[in-house]
């Protein structure tokens, strides 16, 4: 994942210390930062944050979670809260954010929804919007794949929509199911 994060960065080049940049895929954009950036707060939107280098710490009321290579962070809805960043110039952090595409979970829902273990809607099992996730190894191949699509605009039109989609599926499921709804 890493050296497709770098050929990215070479794409993409480094306008600011830190920020974001569209990519050919709608949804998703590259994010990058070349030095540490202290405890601030933040407005995330929905979505799939995918480090390959570097780290971030979220700081949400009592809790608080690293999101890094091996561990993505899942935001089912937009949530402030405040988060320190990990990067130096020499070995900045890099990403991708994935906007949650409402049209493609509605595509999903119903093939995966039977599958799927029941909710227990009890005091024990309340999602919490935000919570890292481990980062197995189907979801690592679909992140990899995706930035290798990322780096050609042929391959960004032809493949994108569908490997977002794939990751969507991933989450569904995978170990985000589960770990969200944990008490």
């Amino acid at each position: 994942m890493q050296i497709q994060l770098q050929a990215l960065q070479e794409q993409y080049g480094f306008p600011a210390k830190q920020g974001f940049v569209k990519t050919n895929i709608p949804g998703v954009r590259f994010f990058w930062a070349t030095q540490a950036v202290e405890r601030t707060p933040l407005l995330y939107s929905s979505g799939i944050v995918i480090i390959g280098q570097g780290y971030k710490i979220g700081y949400l009321g009592d809790r608080v979670f690293r999101y890094d290579e091996n561990n993505y962070l899942l935001l089912g809805v937009p949530l402030p809260f405040d988060c320190e960043t990990y990067a130096t110039p020499e070995t900045p952090m890099l990403g991708v954010f994935i906007d949650i595409d409402l049209a493609l979970l509605h595509e999903l829902v119903p093939i995966v929804a039977n599958d799927l273990p029941a909710l227990e809607m009890g005091s024990h099992a309340v999602p919490r919007g935000v919570e890292p996730v481990e980062l197995d190894d189907e979801m690592r191949d679909a992140t990899e794949r995706l930035l290798r699509c990322l780096i050609s605009p042929l391959d960004s039109n032809a493949l994108g929509r569908s490997l977002v989609r794939e990751i969507l599926y991933r989450v569904f499921t995978g170990p985000a199911w589960t770990v969200s709804l944990r008490p």
